[in-house]
């Protein structure tokens, strides 16, 4: 687990400006704009934005918030877009399973789970 998240957050600091800018768009209007598997990989996109992300996970991946029926309550309401992060967690498996994989945004799979109208 600690290469794992070690491994993605080194990834997140390297994100290309252009892929910052899409997640910013992507994220109008939301309550969390952007959500990332753990705290790790959030937080170089908060320095990077100004802007709130959800850490699914916390630091490690490990807890248990947000919930797997809190996550998609946000996404059905639209409070959330843009989802980082991959791997075997319940929460990321659903994300895998009914958000769209975007290709290629960055470094770190990134999948769309909605946003407002007109993007991408």
């Amino acid at each position: 687990m600690t290469d794992a998240t070690q491994g993605l957050a080194r990834r997140a600091q390297h994100l290309s400006p252009s892929a910052v800018a899409t997640f910013k768009r992507a994220g109008q209007g939301a309550r969390y704009p952007l959500a990332t598997y753990t705290s790790l990989v959030a937080a170089p996109l908060i320095y990077a934005t100004g802007d709130e992300v959800l850490p699914i996970g916390g630091f490690r991946g490990t807890n248990p918030w947000p919930p797997l029926a809190t996550l998609r309550r946000l996404v059905a309401s639209g409070g959330l877009h843009i989802v980082l992060g991959g791997g075997t967690d319940p929460r990321m498996e659903w994300v895998s399973a009914h958000c769209t994989h975007l290709h290629p945004v960055g470094v770190i799979p990134a999948f769309y789970c909605g946003a407002p109208p007109g993007f991408p």
